[in-house]
């Protein structure tokens, strides 16, 4: 309490608009800040637009700068070169896209993962098998996608997210779930395991 007590003086003197230009300040300052913020000055906020509000906003700002300097490029790139004309508009559409999913996931509590994680891997995994099955071959001449609903998808990048996300269960969790995994070699025997299949696999795909 002590140690929160200069930052809940502060919030509470700052309660017209003016605190809403503090707000980068005041998350640099310490990282509960915001969401403190929130509770203190709305306490009937739903918990899910508290959460909204206690994402790192300076992050995604330099997120979007690094995706408008991209566009940027490419449009430059791509002027007056015959079938490229639209390519940095298809890559505004993609972009925002990604954002919509990245603020999406922020919101989920990270706990979900070490059950969606399992699940991803596996997905993955599967998603590599339909490679070798019915995999398309991209202009570079690698047979390293498959075709989902008229538009092209690598697993293998779908692959290295499920692979950090369950390495990361494996390593932080795994113990408390299976106490027999409270040996520290035998999760590291999993993990290298469960990284070697998919890196095999994608591996094997030719002209990666």
């Amino acid at each position: 309490a002590k140690t929160l007590f200069p930052y809940t003086t502060l919030f509470r003197s700052f309660t017209h608009p003016t605190l809403s230009s503090l707000t980068p300040l005041l998350h640099s300052l310490h990282p509960q800040v915001l969401p403190l913020t929130c509770s203190l000055l709305l306490p009937d906020m739903p918990p899910l637009f508290r959460k909204f509000l206690g994402i790192n906003w300076g992050i995604v700002v330099n997120i979007v700068v690094l995706i408008t300097f991209g566009i940027y490029a490419i449009y430059n790139a791509a002027d007056g070169r015959p079938g490229f004309e639209n390519k940095w508009s298809q890559q505004v559409v993609w972009s925002a896209l990604g954002l919509l999913v990245m603020l999406g996931v922020s919101l989920v509590d990270y706990r979900w993962l070490r059950w969606g994680s399992w699940l991803m891997y596996v997905a993955a995994i599967g998603g590599l098998l339909l490679v070798k099955a019915i995999g398309v071959t991209q202009n570079s001449g690698a047979r390293s996608w498959i075709l989902v609903g008229g538009i092209t998808v690598q697993p293998s990048q779908f692959a290295i997210l499920a692979g950090i996300s369950v390495l990361a269960i494996v390593f932080g969790d795994l113990q408390r779930v299976a106490p027999i995994f409270r040996y520290p070699f035998l999760r590291i025997l999993l993990g290298g395991i469960m990284t070697v299949v998919p890196m095999g696999m994608i591996l094997k795909e030719p002209d990666l």
